[in-house]
């Protein structure tokens, strides 16, 4: 991983590009067929007490969190001492997202299942968590915003709603990196 880290610096951050279904299914064709050696282990977790997905980097434990930022309305991203990205909620999820978190696989009030899913792009240096598979064009990332921490951007439905995460330069910004 060392020498994933010394590219790090020179290694630019741009905002990814609005994604349509078909657009997604080729990438998750072309991702699979990468040669990165990277891999990204992260853990989701929801919380139905207080309507939150949790995306984890890392296991959280006591004393990896250092600093708690508020990137965009309902996301919050963990961070630990080195600025590395520990963990990502969001916040009243049910509403902030186009999926349902109910335990089946079945569309619910129109919304697909929660189905996370993420891939390492290697041509664009981004990791790509998206939250569900969508076989209709409901599911289309429209656009993409920016957060407070230019390495996190999110994709947004065309209700406005996440329905992917885009992290930049994953191996220096987060723990999830395995090479």
């Amino acid at each position: 991983m060392a020498s994933v880290q010394s590219n790090c610096a020179s290694l630019g951050s741009s905002p990814p590009p609005c994604l349509g279904y078909k657009a997604v299914v080729a990438l998750h064709r072309q991702l699979s067929q990468s040669s990165s050696d990277l891999r990204f282990n992260i853990v989701v977790q929801t919380y139905a007490d207080t309507d939150t997905l949790a995306l984890y980097f890392t296991e959280a434990m006591p004393g990896v969190i250092a600093n708690t930022d508020h990137l965009a309305p309902s996301v919050v991203a963990d961070y630990d001492a080195g600025g590395k990205l520990v963990s990502l909620d969001v916040c009243s999820a049910p509403r902030s997202t186009p999926c349902h978190f109910y335990d089946t696989a079945e569309v619910v009030d129109g919304k697909p299942p929660l189905a996370v899913n993420w891939h390492y792009n290697a041509k664009s240096n981004q990791l790509v968590v998206l939250l569900s598979v969508w076989d209709s064009v409901e599911g289309i990332v429209s656009s993409s915003v920016k957060t407070d921490d230019p390495n996190i951007s999110l994709g947004m439905d065309a209700a406005g709603k996440i329905c992917a995460v885009f992290v930049s330069n994953p191996a220096c910004n987060t723990f999830t990196a395995d090479a």
